[in-house]
């Protein structure tokens, strides 16, 4: 409303004669002036309600280390990023990359396109407005179309921030009962080539999103700080994810095929390109297609679902799983 208000008081300096370049000037200043310190007040209204939700949502979590600010984790910092809309964390961990197989140029087109998605919007609205109503379009009536645009970028926006923070604040307790419930006596009672295709499945999540998600990066520290064999030795093992399930047995399998499923889970979403790839594994591997496993975990993650409804424990899951952690 307040850009609209100020196309309306700009409008009487709308030159009514061409060439009056004065007139021009100080109506598209006047226009740009008070649309942009409109939109700049809103930007930071909304990402000051944001990053105070997520404080709260970490707060009700429980999260350890509000209360010393100082000591502040990859869960606080990636609540702050959620917030604010950046992107996560691309710098190597433990030896993995996640930008292994991704290309800069292609993460930042996306970046680029994320960010002018509302200017795209209101193009394409103006175009068929202008197309539908024709020269009846006048400027002021073309620029309230952005009005419903501007709502529907920010709810959605703020929606997605929102349930990206409460991923994020329960990621601790989420990490920690999948990783009691993938691996009850530890993951150092499973034999090395195990750990060592579990890894995997956890790196290749990272890999295929670009980035450490704080969940993903979080199960991957717990992971690694329950085994006693060096990070290098585990991610040297095998050459690839998919022949460390080809020589896994079929227990072994499972619960290869678990930790990815729920690697991609944590972070909240799950893509198409981790549905592709899981079916690929499971195809390859002569395993029966299991699509649903990923949607458990997104429950899990999501919704709120035990654990044990997802993944049941060792003894109610027969021989099958005898061979597991």
């Amino acid at each position: 409303m307040v850009v609209f208000t100020g196309v309306v008081i700009a409008q009487r300096w709308f030159p009514i004669v061409p060439g009056e370049w004065t007139s021009y000037a100080v109506h598209y200043g006047v226009c740009v002036g008070i649309g942009g310190a409109a939109t700049a007040l809103e930007i930071m209204y909304l990402y000051w309600d944001c990053l105070r939700s997520s404080r709260l949502m970490t707060e009700i979590a429980g999260h350890p280390h509000l209360a010393d600010p100082r000591s502040c984790d990859e869960t606080c910092l990636g609540m702050v990023r959620a917030s604010l809309e950046m992107t996560d964390c691309r710098r190597p961990f433990r030896g993995i990359d996640p930008m292994t197989e991704r290309r800069k140029w292609v993460l930042i087109l996306l970046a680029i396109t994320y960010k002018l998605k509302i200017s795209v919007t209101r193009f394409v609205a103006r175009i068929i407005l202008r197309r539908l109503v024709g020269r009846l379009a006048g400027r002021s009536l073309i620029e309230v179309v952005a009005i419903p645009i501007y709502t529907l970028w920010n709810s959605l926006v703020c929606l997605w921030m929102m349930r990206q923070a409460r991923v994020r604040a329960l990621g601790p307790h989420l990490v920690e009962s999948a990783l009691e419930a993938l691996c009850p006596d530890g993951v150092d009672a499973m034999p090395l080539e195990q750990q060592s295709a579990c890894l995997m499945a956890m790196r290749k999540v990272a890999l295929q999103t670009g980035a450490f998600h704080p969940n993903v990066r979080l199960l991957l520290q717990r992971y690694l700080e329950q085994t006693s064999y060096p990070v290098e030795t585990l991610l040297q093992h095998h050459e690839t994810l998919d022949a460390a399930v080809m020589a896994a047995t079929p227990g072994q399998r499972r619960v290869i095929l678990e930790f990815f499923a729920l690697g991609a889970a944590l972070e909240g979403a799950i893509t198409r390109r981790n549905r592709r790839y899981l079916k690929a594994l499971q195809r390859s591997a002569g395993e029966p297609p299991a699509d649903d496993r990923l949607d458990a975990y997104l429950r899990f993650v999501l919704d709120g679902d035990s654990v044990t409804e997802v993944y049941p424990p060792p003894n109610t899951l027969g021989s099958a799983h005898s061979t597991g952690c």
